[in-house]
């Protein structure tokens, strides 16, 4: 009974482990993206500097 517990508990933490990984691959994109934008377009409006930090 011991390994089927087991068995369920990878099931279970593997996906989870998988989300979290793409989760912060994604994020870190997220990042580079907007510091991308800040660089290429300093002259922009602060609302619209805004609108980029609230979306991300």
């Amino acid at each position: 009974m011991s390994s089927f517990q087991e068995l369920e508990f990878k099931n279970v933490v593997a996906p989870i482990t998988a989300g979290v990984v793409v989760s912060a691959i994604l994020f870190g994109c997220a990042i580079v993206q907007t510091n991308s934008y800040y660089k290429s377009f300093p002259a922009d409006s602060w609302l619209l500097k805004a609108l980029v930090v609230t979306e991300m």
